[in-house]
């Protein structure tokens, strides 16, 4: 058991330094050039920079929360005791290793005033540029909330993310490396919303329903369900009511913008592309940003998200299916089918079908609504719906998907009906 204790106390020290300086050693092994490479990935190690800090947020952030009351065992004792006899608290304040973050005192608020005195202003400037790294500490307590995972996760991500608080670790190490981007994404999306969905996930009354679209996360227990959860349950329980129909691509470019210009800088258009990057002074200090701040500006578009976008993120769904929407799909296609009764029958071929969510929602969608109709069996023109998929993006399928590409697919049930209504 020491050996364990030891090898944890190991592990909380080195997260930081070995994905920081795994981040660097990837962009000197690329010749400056950052580009997607598992190769260079594995070679600087930073998939295991990447694991160790996410392992070592989630053990302290559970740490925090259990509050206990009762004193250190003698083990702990023990190893903390020559842990400093053996000067590796040094060592490791040598290698600019941060220490995991304090507990901030409760009671602590937030002053959004923007008021005092411009002694206690100036007192407040000075005081950032000499403990830089403790106001930090204090600034991700007031905005989380007392939330211990995204108070840990600023204290072991940052560090590695701009090392020297500048623009420029930004640019030159990570900005273009999109695997790491996303992995930070979602590492910052579960350590803010992460334990909300946990406890909403546990409510009967939103499990059972959300279960159809959410089988992992809603718990094994869960059944999986013929039909998706309704709009109002999605927006009750992911906390979606200030969400709009229209999507605003103002929003993000807007937040981008402001957080540029507070850095003394602009944002251009990528070449080619809509995108905006920031251009802005390689000295300019990043200090006074939050880790939210920076993620926004290495294009991990992390401000305008929710619990909803860390669900789907951690599932890896890019379609999230409503009862209305299902329903509303099924009777425009009960609509051509009839239309096209007289003529011979139709089949509904979902491409690109992926696990087969929507064929199989759609299947039990169209005999509902052939049910509720009453027609005698003869009578009735329900579709056939089929669902294919080329297996390219290797998903694993939840119901039946025909594994074939989109070109074979038509081609073949082209021949075998009278009305192909393809969905993609």
């Amino acid at each position: 058991m020491p050996v364990l204790t030891l090898i944890s106390k190991l592990n909380s020290h080195l997260a930081t330094p070995l994905l920081r300086h795994g981040l660097s050693l990837r962009v000197a092994l690329g010749g400056g050039v950052i580009r997607p490479s598992p190769y260079l990935d594995y070679v600087s190690l930073v998939p295991w920079g990447q694991k160790l800090v996410s392992g070592e947020v989630h053990n302290h952030a559970e740490q925090k929360r259990k509050e206990r009351e009762k004193e250190p065992s003698e083990l702990d004792v023990f190893v903390d005791r020559w842990w400093d006899r053996l000067g590796l608290e040094n060592a490791s304040r040598a290698l600019n290793v941060p220490p995991p973050p304090p507990v901030v005192a409760k009671g602590l608020k937030h002053d959004e005033s923007g008021q005092g005195s411009k002694r206690e202003k100036g007192r407040r400037r000075k005081n950032r540029q000499m403990h830089k790294h403790q106001q930090q500490e204090v600034e991700v307590a007031e905005e989380s909330n007392d939330n211990p995972q995204l108070e840990s996760l600023e204290g072991y991500l940052r560090p590695a993310l701009v090392p020297n608080e500048r623009w420029e670790d930004i640019p030159s190490r990570w900005y273009f490396n999109t695997p790491f981007v996303k992995w930070a994404r979602l590492e910052y999306l579960q350590a803010k919303y992460g334990e909300d969905v946990r406890n909403t996930l546990l409510l009967p009354k939103y499990s059972a329903e959300l279960s159809a679209m959410l089988p992992g996360l809603a718990g094994t227990g869960a059944a999986a369900l013929d039909r998706p959860p309704s709009a109002e349950t999605l927006v009750k329980a992911f906390q979606m009511t200030d969400w709009v129909r229209e999507k605003n691509a103002d929003a993000v470019s807007n937040r981008v913008r402001a957080i540029t210009k507070q850095l003394g800088g602009i944002v251009v258009p990528i070449p080619g592309s809509a995108i905006l990057y920031p251009e802005i002074p390689d000295g300019a200090d990043t200090a006074s940003l939050s880790l939210e701040e920076i993620l926004e500006l290495g294009g991990g578009h992390v401000a305008n998200c929710g619990p909803f976008n860390y669900v789907c993120e951690q599932a890896g769904i890019y379609e999230f299916w409503t009862r209305e929407y299902i329903d509303g799909l099924a009777a425009y296609l009960i609509y051509r089918a009839d239309n096209h009764a007289a003529n011979g029958n139709t089949i509904i071929l979902d491409v690109g079908a992926g696990d087969g969510t929507l064929a199989h929602f759609l299947r039990n969608a169209l005999e509902a609504s052939a049910t509720q109709r009453g027609e005698p069996k003869l009578q009735q023109s329900i579709p056939s719906v089929v669902a294919t998929d080329d297996a390219s993006w290797k998903i694993r399928p939840r119901f039946e998907v025909e594994n074939i590409g989109v070109g074979e697919a038509v081609t073949k049930y082209r021949q075998t009906c009278d009305q192909l209504i393809v969905l993609c």
